[in-house]
């Protein structure tokens, strides 16, 4: 990912899909590569950040999240965003495990 905004969240281009009636327990991660990350977020959203939008949020080092999605009747798709110090290229990662 190539920050070009400092110190507000940016969308990666990361999303992840839950398939209906699936277990999904993932971690999301903003890495220290050229830039110290400020916070990692979850959001319903991939055009717009906002206090509505956000499912889950980490602001403190390490900029980590772990979350388990409970079986749900539909498919859902969440976003991660981050928000770094400075520009440069950094590395998001997000690994996960499904049980149907």
């Amino acid at each position: 990912m190539d920050i070009q905004v400092v110190n507000e969240y940016v969308y990666t281009g990361l999303s992840f899909t839950v398939p209906k009636n699936t277990l999904f327990i993932f971690t999301a991660r903003a890495f220290y590569n050229n830039s110290e990350p400020l916070g990692i977020s979850i959001t319903s959203s991939d055009s717009s950040y906002s206090k509505s939008t956000v499912i889950e949020n980490n602001e403190k080092y390490p900029t980590t999240l772990t979350s388990i999605y409970d079986r749900s009747a539909e498919e859902v798709t969440h976003y991660i965003w981050a928000k770094y110090k400075s520009v440069g290229k950094n590395k998001i990662g997000i690994w996960g495990t499904v049980i149907k």
